[in-house]
């Protein structure tokens, strides 16, 4: 929508809620989508087998990143009928800053898939979806989507995301 001719000459008033999911605007590219929209902004993080219904980082969140710019970097904070947290292999529950797997429970999360016990059993345990995604969380209890668990490498005892991989390759000039 910023590509637009002409947009931002345009009366965008009646505009009140831009929803985005999936993954997250690049910080520079959303900054210049609220300069020019306004705080309408309102980002979903959820999966089928808890439908956009993990966290969300609301349209007042996009407005405080005026102050903590890192804001921006997340996916947001839990929503009101999800219990969400960073665990380990052993569904302990890591310390803040600390990346882990982001599970959630809650009456919107799935029960199981059908004809698939070994599936469910591997993605429901101990009442917990885990849901496949490395993150940290914050002491504002923003959480922070770090890679998939799957895309995970382990070499030379380190972990490496390829996200983080991407993200210095994205900052090259070639």
């Amino acid at each position: 929508m910023l590509d637009i001719p002409g947009v931002r000459d345009r009366d965008l008033s009646s505009l009140k809620t831009i929803a985005y999911g999936a993954a997250p605007i690049g910080r520079e590219r959303l900054e210049q989508a609220l300069a020019t929209f306004g705080p309408v902004f309102l980002q979903a993080y959820g999966q089928t087998e808890a439908p956009l219904q993990i966290t969300m980082l609301t349209k007042r969140d996009h407005v405080l990143a005026r102050e903590r710019e890192e804001i921006l970097l997340s996916c947001g904070r839990p929503v009101t009928i999800a219990e969400v947290r960073i665990a380990d292999d052993d569904l302990v529950s890591v310390p803040d800053g600390q990346v882990g797997e982001i599970v959630v429970r809650g009456p919107h999360v799935t029960v199981g898939y059908a004809n698939k016990p070994e599936e469910t059993a591997a993605t429901l345990r101990d009442g917990w979806l885990c849901t496949g995604d490395l993150g940290r969380r914050d002491e504002h209890g923003y959480f922070y989507i770090v890679d998939r668990k799957k895309d995970m490498i382990k070499s030379g005892g380190f972990n490496v995301y390829p996200k983080e991989v991407e993200q210095v390759l994205f900052q090259h000039p070639r």
